[in-house]
């Protein structure tokens, strides 16, 4: 294991600039949609309707007026494996500029881009297949400058019903277990690693993100959420020589 400060990807580009702004090679099959691709669903996949060679998706960041993007994030559940995944940018369309390059493995594909403002982003697919993903997410990933305050949790959720008897409880499983991040950040300055978290809880309890945890044994980045609207509490004893921060996050895993 490995220490690492934590790291974010909040905004979802491709959510917010709408279907009607993504193009792809051949159609979305029937019941498999472009917008399962902006839709924050893991287990939602969209589908090419026909095999073919140099298949692509492209995504028009015009409506967001020059978003820097350095990342793309394909959760688990795609059929990618094994196939080289080439992201491409440019003022113009079809761009022409790589940005990243590699091949896709069975689980979560995670590649850093070179930073562009580019409005024109494309993904390309190498090989011939009908292929599939979940979530084709664009964004910035940043990671704060300072660590969190020791100690910050990573535990974990079951939903169930109990319902207790003398001997014994017998429990109804509502949903798996899922993680539960809990981390404080204190000293935080603006601009700075306090910016980070002021996106972050703009963001509030609806949308999620990927969240990059402290300790790389955990992999990551895992789809999370606030569980509550959170807030920056001042923290510096004499704010009249320096403001500083805290921030008290907990992020619960999205799984589905």
């Amino acid at each position: 294991m490995a220490y690492q400060n934590p790291a974010f990807v909040i905004r979802h580009y491709g959510s917010e600039i709408g279907v009607g702004a993504i193009s792809s090679s051949v159609a979305a099959a029937a019941g498999f949609g472009k917008e399962r691709l902006i839709d924050y669903r893991l287990a939602n996949n969209f589908k090419f309707s026909t095999s073919a060679a140099a298949h692509w998706i492209e995504y028009d960041m015009n409506a967001l007026g020059g978003a820097t993007i350095n990342r793309i994030i394909i959760p688990a559940g795609h059929t990618l494996s094994g196939l080289t995944l080439t992201v491409k940018s440019g003022a113009s369309t079809p761009p022409t500029t790589t940005r990243g390059s590699a091949v896709a493995t069975a689980g979560m594909f995670d590649l850093s881009l070179t930073s562009s403002t580019d409005r024109y982003w494309r993904l390309e697919f190498s090989g011939t297949g009908q292929w599939e993903l979940p979530e084709l997410w664009l964004g910035f990933y940043e990671q704060t400058t300072s660590g969190p305050t020791p100690q910050w949790e990573n535990s974990r959720l079951s939903p169930a019903v109990v319902e207790p008897y003398m001997t014994r409880e017998a429990v109804l499983v509502a949903g798996p277990s899922r993680r539960l991040f809990t981390i404080e950040h204190q000293w935080l300055v603006l601009p700075g690693d306090g910016t980070i978290y002021g996106n972050l809880l703009l963001r509030g309890f609806f949308a999620p993100f990927w969240f990059y945890p402290t300790d790389s044994v955990f992999g990551g980045p895992f789809l999370v959420r606030l569980t509550e609207d959170g807030g920056r509490e001042q923290d510096h004893p004499v704010p009249q020589i320096a403001m500083t921060y805290t921030v008290k996050i907990r992020m619960l895993e999205q799984t589905s």
